[in-house]
């Protein structure tokens, strides 16, 4: 299958919300390379849009805790869907480890986030729209 769009493209088109957290974090040239090949697990305009406004407000004002919560949401190297049954535990860029669940109903993340668009295919890499904004063990935001 020949993909012709990259993640930039893909993200930028699909998910404005996490676009612009992206460009507030500094964080456009991770998914602006067209060489490094990533899975993104993109959270939803409407993920985003159900934070508590406090949340909101933290990240905003605290750009590497901003930085840690995106970069929690990839993966480098490409994990389709497909390939999962049973569990798996992936790290993420951030450093922490997502634990990946998929079954016939189809698959989870964090065993409560569930996967709404799977294998969004880029020339570098895709994307999973998922229904939460992850947050990794330990996360607090003063």
């Amino acid at each position: 299958m020949a993909v012709s769009r990259s993640l930039r493209y893909l993200v930028f088109e699909k998910f404005s919300v996490l676009t612009s957290l992206i460009s507030a974090a500094g964080l456009e040239s991770t998914v602006r390379d067209d060489n490094t090949v990533l899975t993104i697990l993109a959270p939803t305009d409407n993920a985003f849009e159900s934070l508590p406004a406090s949340l909101i407000e933290c990240l905003s004002a605290n750009p590497a805790i901003l930085t840690d919560i995106l970069t929690y949401h990839v993966i480098a190297g490409v994990v389709h869907s497909s390939s999962l049954s049973g569990n798996a535990d992936v790290t993420t860029l951030q450093g922490d480890t997502v634990s990946i669940t998929g079954s016939n109903g189809g698959v989870t993340i964090n065993g409560d986030t569930r996967v709404l668009e799977a294998d969004v295919f880029a020339f570098n890499g895709l994307i999973h729209g998922i229904d939460n904004v992850l947050t990794f063990r330990g996360f607090t935001c003063p």
